[in-house]
């Protein structure tokens, strides 16, 4: 009795902080949505840009009182120069650039572009250079989401 007792009074705990199970349906998502959604984007970076957008979101911004839906196109390259001679890459450039719509329930459309740059130093091992590689997007798509962020920050804040 005591056990089932203890089993209930957790079952009720979890329901109510916000648990989530890791195989649940859709209908999961709309609990703890916030106002804004960020639709999805193509390839590895694009769920890594997504992930940090939804991270920045989750307060909301400011002046932005109604649900709104943000979509983003990304663009990566990678740039390899500086050659030296023995024809290996010394320096390589990942740049990211990303166009975005936020658009509210009311209409209203947010638009604007973000880019950077990430320096790689390039190593002498091909596993090397893919790990600096992979390393390098994760930090531009964070710091893609941020001037992301911040436009729209703005453009809100000129907007009241």
């Amino acid at each position: 009795m005591k056990n089932l007792l203890l089993a209930s009074v957790a079952a009720l705990m979890l329901a109510g902080c916000g648990f989530r199970p890791l195989y649940a349906d859709g209908s999961f998502n709309e609990v703890g949505e916030g106002l804004i959604t960020v639709d999805e984007i193509n390839d590895r970076s694009g769920y890594l840009l997504r992930r940090e957008l939804l991270k920045e979101l989750a307060i909301g911004l400011p002046g932005l009182n109604e649900r709104a839906n943000l979509k983003v196109a990304l663009e990566e390259d990678l740039e390899r120069i500086t050659l030296l001679t023995d024809g290996s890459v010394s320096r390589s450039f990942l740049e990211g650039r990303a166009e975005f719509t936020l658009t509210t329930e009311s209409g209203e459309a947010f638009n604007g572009d973000a880019q950077v740059q990430i320096p790689i130093s390039a190593t002498q091992s091909p596993f090397g250079d893919v790990a600096a590689q992979t390393e390098s997007s994760a930090r531009a798509m964070r710091e893609l989401a941020g001037e992301i962020v911040d436009d729209l920050r703005l453009q809100l804040e000129s907007a009241r």
